[in-house]
C-alpha cells in the first residue's frame, strides 16, 4: 500500500503552470472570454503540461486567477497514475484540488469515491471505498465514510470502515489508523465438522496497529464444546542495528463436554486455556536474545482444538536464551522454565555459559578450547534418596589438540582433555563433590578424490567428483564411572537416535552420565558431485557410515555396538532418496529406522513413500502426494499404514482453490484410526486471504 503516498500528489503537478506554459488544444477552435480572461476548449479537449496530462470534453483555463475547470469525462494522468471524473477543480495559488465522484488508481492500488479535496499535503475523501489491485468481484476492500491522508506521515485515517470481501461486509470498526507501506488487516474463516467438537467456526482478523505492528483476535465455536475466544499480538521491525520480532496470542474456552483425563491420567479441568508466544531479537553487535512461552491448562488442549500445531508441538517449551558471540568466545544465558506442572521438564535456573571457541595457542600449532559452566537445574521427579531432584554445579572444560597434516590427504589430530564439575549438593547430604573426568583420544581422516567426465543429459549430469573420507575417533574418558550415590543423574544422555552422538566431553551435553566410557568410531564418509547447470557443483549422493567399538560396556551394550547409515540421494532435481538408521551390530536387530522416497515433477505434483520404525514402539508405513491440476486446483493426500496394529491408521484428503485472485480455499478431510479424543473423522475449509 505504500503506493497509496501517491494518493495526493497528482493535483501537485498544476503547479508546474506557473513556471512552464501548458498547451491547450481541442477538436473545436478555443474560444477566449473577454470578462474573465478564460480560454475554453471543447471536444476531444488536452492540457498538457510538463510531465502531466489533462483530458475532458471541456477544459476551462483562467490563468490570471490560477484556476483550471474540466468537465465531462475528465482524465488525469501523471507518472502513471490516473484520475478519471466527470467534474475537477485545480487551484493554483491555494495549491487545492477538488472533484465530485471519482476514481483513482496507481498500481497496485485503486480508490473511488464520491467527494475528493485535497490542500498541500492533506488529503480528504468521503463515502470512498479502498482497494487493493483490481477489484473483481471478490477483492478486499474497506468502504469508509470519511478518509483522512498526511503525506509527510504517510498515514491514513479512516472513519466508519466496512471491511469487505467484494460488496460482503464482515467486519466494522468507528475508527481506524494505518501505515501505507503495510498491509492494513488480514481475515481467515474456517468451517467444519470434528467427531469431538462438532460442527465449528473459526474466525481471526488482524489489523495494523503501528507502523510495524499488527493486533487481532479470534472467535472458534465448537457446537460440542462451546467458544474459544482469545486476542493475538505480532511486531517486527529491522534497522541498522538490530532486528526484532515477536508473535504472541492467548485463548480461552469454558469447555461444555466433559474433558475427560489426559494422557496422564489426570482429571482436566473444564475452564481451559493457553497463553504463547515467542520474542526475538539480534542485534549487529553479535548479541541475540529469544524468549519463548508456552502455557497451557492441560495437557491435551492442543491436541483438542488445534491438531496442526499439537502435531509439531505435543511438549511445550518455555525459555529464554541470550548470546554474545566474540571473535573467539560465546557468553550465554539460558533458562528453561516449566509453566505447565504436568510436564515433566528439567528446568535451568538458569545456565550460564562462557565458551572459548577452537583458537591456536600463542603461536604454536597447538589448539586450545575451554568451558565454563554454572547450572542450576531442576527436576520435575523426586529422588529416590528423598528430597526434590535438584542440583547445582560448576563445570568447567578444556581441551588441548594438536593437528597433524601430512600432504593434503592424511591429517591426525591428538588430543587429551580434562572436565571438573563440582556439586553443590549431593545425594549423600555431604558438602560438596567434585569430579574430575579426563580425556584421551584422537581423531584420524583420510581424504581421497576421485574424477570422471561423465555426460548423463537425462539426469542432469555434467561430469562426476568423488570424495571418500574415512574417519576414526578414539574416546578414553577416565573417571567418568565416579560418583554413584552421590550426582544427581540429570543431564544422563537420555534416549538414542538414529544420528550419532558425539563423542568426547566438548560436544557431549551428558554431564551427569555416571558410566564409563572408552569408544572407538569407525566412520567413511562419501560424497557425490556434479557441475550444476546454475553455479558450482550439486550433490547427487552424500552417504556416512559409521561403526561404534565399545572398549567399556554399560547395560544392553555389545561390544560392536551400533551400525549408523545417513543417506541422501539426490540423483535429479525430481528424485530424492533419504535413508536413516540404527543397527545393533550384535544380532542385527533394527533399533531405529526412517526412510522416505520422494518423485516430484517441480512445483506441479509429487509423491512420497516413507517409513518410521522405533523398535517395539513404532512401524509405519506412509504415502504423501500432492498434484497441482492448474492455476487454482491442487489436491493432496496422505495414507499411512501401522504395522503394529496390522490396520489403515490415518487417511487425510485435502483440496486447494481460488476465490478470485486473492482468498485461497483449503478444504481437507481427515480419518484416524482408534484417536480417543480427537474421534475418528473430521472435515474443513479454510479461507484465508493471500495478499493485497
Amino acid at each position: 500500500m505504500r503506493n497509496l503516498f501517491y494518493f495526493i500528489t497528482f493535483h501537485c503537478f498544476l503547479s508546474c503552470l506557473q513556471a512552464v506554459q501548458p498547451n491547450l488544444s481541442s477538436d473545436l477552435p478555443i474560444q477566449f472570454n473577454q470578462d474573465d480572461q478564460s480560454m475554453i476548449a471543447e471536444g476531444n479537449a488536452r492540457l498538457e503540461g510538463k510531465g502531466f496530462l489533462i483530458e475532458s470534453e471541456k477544459i476551462r483555463f483562467v490563468k490570471n486567477k490560477g484556476f483550471i475547470e474540466a468537465k465531462k469525462n475528465v482524465k488525469i494522468t501523471r507518472s502513471g497514475m490516473r484520475l478519471t471524473t466527470d467534474r475537477a477543480e485545480y487551484r493554483f495559488n491555494d495549491k487545492q484540488i477538488s472533484a465530485d465522484q471519482f476514481r483513482f488508481g496507481f498500481s497496485p492500488l485503486y480508490l473511488s469515491g464520491q467527494e475528493f479535496f485535497a490542500s498541500g499535503d492533506h488529503v480528504e475523501g468521503k463515502r470512498a471505498v479502498i482497494y487493493y489491485n483490481e477489484p473483481d468481484g471478490f477483492e478486499p476492500n474497506i468502504q469508509v465514510k470519511r478518509l483522512f491522508f498526511d503525506r509527510n506521515a504517510e498515514k491514513i485515517r479512516v472513519e466508519g470502515a466496512v471491511f469487505r470481501a467484494g460488496k460482503v461486509p464482515f467486519f466494522y470498526l468507528p475508527n481506524f489508523e494505518f501505515k501505507t507501506g503495510v498491509t492494513p488487516y488480514d481475515p481467515g474463516l474456517s468451517l467444519g465438522y470434528a467427531t469431538h467438537l462438532g460442527a465449528f467456526t473459526k474466525a481471526d482478523l488482524w489489523f495494523q496497529s503501528g507502523e510495524e505492528s499488527s493486533v487481532g483476535g479470534f472467535i472458534n465455536s465448537y457446537t460440542k464444546r462451546g467458544l474459544l475466544i482469545g486476542p493475538k499480538f505480532r511486531y517486527g521491525k529491522k534497522s541498522s542495528l538490530s532486528e526484532r520480532f515477536g508473535d504472541w496470542s492467548l485463548g480461552h474456552i469454558h469447555d461444555w463436554n466433559d474433558p475427560g483425563f489426559d494422557r496422564s491420567g489426570d482429571a482436566i479441568d473444564k475452564n481451559r486455556y493457553y497463553i504463547k508466544g515467542f520474542h526475538k531479537e539480534n542485534f549487529r553487535d553479535g548479541f541475540d536474545f529469544l524468549a519463548q512461552l508456552d502455557w497451557r491448562s492441560d495437557k491435551e488442549f492442543f491436541r483438542d482444538f488445534d491438531y496442526r500445531f499439537f502435531e509439531n508441538n505435543q511438549d511445550s517449551d518455555t525459555f529464554i536464551e541470550s548470546n554474545y558471540l566474540t571473535e573467539n568466545s560465546v557468553v550465554s544465558i539460558f533458562g528453561r522454565f516449566r509453566p505447565n506442572s504436568f510436564e515433566p521438564v528439567i528446568q535451568r535456573l538458569p545456565e550460564l555459559t562462557f565458551s572459548y571457541l577452537p583458537t591456536p595457542l600463542y603461536e604454536t600449532n597447538f589448539v586450545q578450547e575451554a568451558k565454563l559452566q554454572f547450572s542450576y537445574l531442576k527436576h520435575p521427579q523426586e529422588s529416590i534418596f528423598g528430597g526434590n531432584n535438584d542440583s547445582k554445579r560448576v563445570d568447567s572444560y578444556y581441551k588441548l589438540s594438536r593437528p597433524l597434516y601430512f600432504e593434503d590427504w592424511f591429517s591426525f589430530t591428538p588430543l587429551i582433555g580434562s572436565q571438573i564439575t563440582h556439586y553443590l549438593e549431593t545425594l549423600d547430604s555431604s558438602e560438596s563433590y567434585a569430579r574430575v573426568v579426563g580425556e584421551i583420544g584422537f581423531d584420524l581422516e583420510i581424504k581421497s578424490y576421485a574424477s570422471w567426465e561423465v555426460e548423463q543429459p537425462v539426469w542432469a549430469i555434467n561430469g562426476i567428483r568423488h570424495v571418500l573420507k574415512p574417519t576414526i575417533q578414539y574416546r578414553a574418558l577416565p573417571g567418568k564411572e565416579n560418583g554413584s550415590g552421590r550426582i544427581r543423574e540429570i543431564d544422563n544422555g537420555g534416549i538414542r537416535l538414529a544420528r550419532v552422538n558425539p563423542l568426547g566431553l566438548g560436544q557431549n551435553p551428558s554431564i551427569d552420565q555416571i558410566k564409563k566410557i572408552h569408544t572407538t568410531r569407525f566412520g567413511l564418509e562419501n560424497t557425490v558431485q556434479t557441475r550444476s547447470q546454475e553455479y558450482g557443483s550439486r550433490t547427487l549422493l552424500r552417504l556416512n557410515l559409521y561403526q561404534d567399538l565399545l572398549f567399556a560396556k554399560g547395560i544392553e551394550e555389545n561390544t560392536f555396538d551400533s551400525f549408523y547409515s545417513d543417506l541422501e540421494l539426490t540423483p535429479a532435481d525430481w528424485l530424492q532418496l533419504d535413508f536413516l538408521s540404527r543397527l545393533k551390530t550384535e544380532d542385527l536387530t533394527l533399533k531405529n529406522y526412517s526412510s522416505a522416497l520422494t518423485l516430484k515433477d517441480g512445483d506441479v505434483r509429487s509423491i512420497q513413500f516413507g517409513t518410521e520404525i522405533l523398535q517395539n514402539e513404532i512401524e509405519e508405513y506412509f504415502v504423501r502426494a500432492n498434484v497441482r491440476i492448474n492455476q487454482n486446483f491442487g489436491i493432496s493426500t496422505k495414507i499411512t499404514f501401522d504395522a503394529e496394529d496390522e490396520e489403515w491408521s490415518e487417511l487425510i484428503g485435502g483440496l486447494d482453490t481460488m476465490l478470485g485472485r486473492y482468498w485461497k480455499i483449503a478444504s481437507s478431510f481427515g480419518y484416524q484410526q482408534n484417536s480417543e479424543r480427537r474421534g475418528n473423522w473430521r472435515l474443513d475449509m479454510n479461507l484465508r486471504l493471500l495478499s493485497f
